[in-house]
């Protein structure tokens, strides 16, 4: 139950980000860096955190994903992106 009620406040909070303009530069998920994340506001960082996270656990064909899962990963994220702001995000979610 509580890892539905966590997957209903990602999809809300994805629902409530601001929509993609046509006319921003289309970019390579797998060349995301922390310093290109840390460029983005808040609120974008969290949904291109979220996509990214997505994007990894569907090249793994995982199907379940826990909310637990997500946090660590982010806190992982977050860890890593302090010390070494060139790493691809990939590099550290894998």
């Amino acid at each position: 139950m509580k890892s539905m009620l966590i997957c209903c406040v990602v999809l809300l909070s994805l629902l409530s980000a601001p929509s993609i303009h046509a006319e921003e530069e289309p970019f390579d998920i797998t060349q995301l860096n922390c310093w290109d994340l840390g460029l983005l506001d808040e609120q974008e960082a969290a949904y291109t955190l979220l996509l990214v996270y997505g994007y990894h656990v569907g090249t793994q064909s995982q199907n379940l994903i826990s909310g637990q899962a997500i946090q660590s990963t982010l806190e992982q994220v977050a860890k890593q992106c302090e010390a070494e702001p060139d790493t691809l995000i990939l590099d550290i979610i894998k």
